[in-house]
């Protein structure tokens, strides 16, 4: 059972850690134009 299980778990753990780097980027896009609407606006 578990031999079967360990490639999609594999898988699915990269799938995790491309996923949060991704949202990780996205908040720091998010930081960056927040910053610059602020810069923007002052």
């Amino acid at each position: 059972m578990s031999r079967h299980l360990r490639k999609p778990v594999k898988e699915i753990s990269a799938a995790v850690k491309q996923l949060t780097s991704a949202i990780t980027r996205m908040g720091d896009w998010a930081a960056k134009a927040r910053a610059l609407a602020h810069n923007a606006t002052a």
